[in-house]
């Protein structure tokens, strides 16, 4: 075979740039070019979304394993309704079987995790006998995932979990959707949690000691307290679409008394560097300790102008220097700092 006409350190430079089909091109044409293209072909994110994907990913995974196995680093399925076949999940189930001794995939996404979870009796517990995945993405999370979760060997660094939901994206009471059961094998690893239509903490929470970062949505006005035993050392809190029908004021207004009394009772956070939510959560919310950043954002009421904001904000201010209480609720220091999105 003729030498090319660039050097190879000038193509192997090309391949950092290419996209997957010149870099599929490249390997066909030299023996030198082939494992490197292959690890540039790897080194991107590997997904596949339907039974095409799969059938084509397996033979070149399996082609040169020992190589190319390790590469991935980074996979995202996405399981399609009513599209995985018999025979693509059997594939996905040795891929991932495969990825376990080799033990150097860190970052696992699956969307319609149920759906894909459903089409192979063994893919669940294939997935969760993965030990070195340290960020989990999950969409469609339902009964199927909280078993793969709850048997998930895995320490998991960050968390992502969207659970199965009605119409109106609000939780379903017949799945397990409460995180923290759900990963308390991760409970000395995990520092990010983000949860979206998850149910109630129910009784006392194990504790994530490590977990600095929450995000929680499109669930039920939440009671603080189980977060601060679940998180202690929480710094960064987002809430958003919790409030579900503001116009249950009664509702929400003895879920704020609830949370001031157990507060009171159980004690908050020490402080919190920043809230990001809207101006309703917080003020349901009543946390009880200071935060140093708060940001309101008006996803929940998009005609607030930024006067409007200011406005409620000293609203909320005043009413938590309740005459009923002898302390106030103490998440405004004389530091804090107030903005809206576009507004910092």
């Amino acid at each position: 075979m003729d030498r090319p006409y660039l050097n190879y350190d000038v193509l192997h430079s090309i391949m950092c740039f290419a996209d997957r089909p010149t870099l599929s091109c490249l390997m066909q044409t030299s023996r030198e070019l082939y494992r490197p293209a292959a690890k540039h072909i790897l080194d991107e994110r590997v997904s596949f979304n339907d039974g095409d994907d799969i059938n084509a990913l397996f033979p070149f995974l399996t082609a040169d394993p020992v190589h190319r196995l390790p590469l991935i680093r980074r996979l995202a399925i996405r399981g399609h309704y009513g599209s995985i076949s018999d025979h693509a999940a059997s594939l996905a189930n040795k891929l991932v079987l495969s990825l376990v001794p080799v033990a150097r995939l860190t970052n696992l996404a699956i969307w319609n995790a149920e759906e894909l979870l459903g089409a192979h009796p063994y893919l669940g517990s294939a997935l969760a006998s993965l030990t070195s995945v340290r960020h989990l993405n999950l969409s469609d999370s339902g009964k199927l995932c909280a078993r793969m979760l709850s048997a998930f060997q895995s320490p998991l660094v960050s968390a992502n979990l969207a659970f199965r939901c009605d119409v109106d994206e609000r939780p379903i009471s017949d799945i397990p959707n409460d995180p923290i059961p759900l990963l308390r094998h991760s409970a000395q690893s995990l520092r990010y949690l983000e949860t979206k239509s998850s149910g109630s903490v129910l009784g006392v929470p194990s504790a994530y000691p490590g977990v600095t970062d929450l995000v929680i949505s499109y669930t039920d006005m939440p009671d603080v307290t189980q977060y601060v035993q679940a998180f202690p050392h929480l710094r960064y809190l987002k809430v958003y679409e919790c409030e579900e029908d503001t116009r249950d004021s009664a509702r929400l207004m003895a879920q704020r008394r609830h949370n001031q009394a157990m507060q009171r009772e159980l004690l908050s956070w020490p402080e919190l560097e920043r809230y990001e939510g809207s101006i309703t959560s917080l003020y349901y919310l009543a946390l009880a300790c200071p935060i140093a950043f708060v940001v309101l954002n008006d996803r929940e009421n998009p005609g607030l102008t930024r006067r409007c904001l200011l406005k409620f904000w000293t609203m909320l201010v005043q009413n938590t220097w309740s005459s009923r209480s002898p302390e106030p609720a103490g998440f405004w220091t004389p530091h804090s700092r107030l903005c809206s999105p576009g507004h910092p």
